[in-house]
């Protein structure tokens, strides 16, 4: 998906990219609070600081991980 961010953003909420949009987009990525989030979060993936799981389904998702990997190493009978 390299380079198509902005095609899968607006279809999510199944828009056509046109030049109106491209230009919202590039004003949006132009702005203070979206320059100091990037910045934020570049800081924090250089720092090796991995968000923890807050949301019940984040829980889940590991939970089915672990189980998963589980499963898969347990001697076959």
């Amino acid at each position: 998906m390299r380079g198509h961010r902005d095609d899968a953003y607006l279809s999510l909420r199944r828009l056509q990219l046109d030049d109106s949009r491209r230009r919202q987009l590039a004003a949006a990525r132009r702005s203070a609070a979206y320059q100091g989030e990037l910045r934020r979060v570049k800081t924090a993936e250089a720092q090796g600081v991995a968000p923890a799981a807050s949301s019940p389904i984040e829980h889940q998702c590991q939970a089915l991980w672990a189980e998963t990997q589980r499963v898969m190493h347990q001697p076959r009978r």
